[in-house]
């Protein structure tokens, strides 16, 4: 009690404490629910790894034996299956070193290849602006008054202009040089082509024009009778016919002399042959070759 003989607290009961209200389902179904923390999500380089490496154990080959077969060192061998393949040298080793290791195992390729290279799903096509809503029934545009260009509309055709694309390659001033050098090229080649059409025309013109020339008749060289002188060194059995005709055959003593003509063609047998002495129209002759029979054909050179 204080002083002035009041009780510190008012008649009356108590008031029970204050409880939690009750929750409606609605609430309770918002409010997040504690779940035990499930597993992390294993990356797609695990999985290949874990795949290489149950495969691996399943079939009983050991990393010294794979190693060996594949050529492939063993600390990458075991970077494969843990999923690390950051510690290769390059990434250009990982397709070699995966294919190698699969072909081993005899597991197909494509699909951890795939897992690890997903491919990329088609861009969605962009969407096109629809045509502008007509204005209500009993309202007209609004006009400036001011006369001067109006402003474009997002869907106006002022406004929606088509941007080239060109590749860096063609950006590149290397690729302006390069077509720069083929079209010269081209030119030249298609100068050098009506040069040599050209040319070609121009002498066959001349071909043309010299066998439409009449030919100049040439002296034709006179045909000469072979004459043949015989001065015998020796006894010796002679034959011969002019043009197939025979003028003489028989025995001929020594330092005898004859001689004898025909319009073509002289036929001489004699033995022996090396003791004549022979001259063809006034020059010295050697007898040439035998025919099969064992004549000498002597014609006018």
């Amino acid at each position: 009690m204080n002083s002035d003989n009041q009780p510190l607290n008012p008649p009356g009961p108590v008031p029970a404490p204050e409880s939690a209200a009750p929750r409606s389902p609605e609430a309770a179904a918002k409010e997040p629910r504690s779940s035990p923390e499930s597993p992390a999500s294993v990356s797609p380089a695990h999985a290949v790894g874990s795949e290489l490496k149950t495969t691996r154990a399943a079939r009983g080959y050991s990393l010294e034996s794979v190693c060996q077969h594949t050529r492939i060192p063993r600390r990458f061998l075991e970077a494969l299956e843990a999923g690390r393949f950051d510690e290769l040298p390059a990434p250009v080793y990982l397709r070699s070193f995966l294919k190698g290791y699969c072909d081993y195992l005899e597991i197909e390729f494509d699909p951890l290849w795939q897992a690890l290279h997903p491919p990329v799903p088609p861009a969605a096509p962009a969407h096109e602006p629809g045509p502008e809503p007509s204005p209500a029934k009993g309202t007209r545009p609004a006009t400036s008054a001011a006369p001067g260009p109006q402003a474009a509309t997002p869907g106006s055709a002022a406004q929606v202009r088509e941007i080239p694309v060109s590749s860096p390659i063609e950006q590149s001033p290397y690729f302006a040089a390069l077509g720069a050098s083929l079209g010269a090229i081209l030119v030249a080649v298609a100068l050098t082509a009506a040069l040599i059409i050209s040319i070609a025309r121009e002498h066959k013109s001349e071909l043309a024009q010299e066998a439409s020339r009449p030919q100049t008749l040439l002296p034709l060289k006179p045909v000469l009778e072979p004459r043949l002188s015989i001065v015998l060194r020796g006894d010796a059995w002679i034959s011969i016919k002019a043009d197939e005709r025979l003028l003489f055959e028989g025995r001929v003593p020594k330092n005898a002399k004859q001689e004898w003509r025909a319009q073509r063609i002289l036929l001489l047998r004699a033995h022996p042959p090396e003791n004549l002495e022979l001259a063809l129209n006034g020059a010295v002759f050697r007898l040439p070759r035998p025919e099969p029979d064992g004549s000498y054909r002597i014609e006018s050179p």
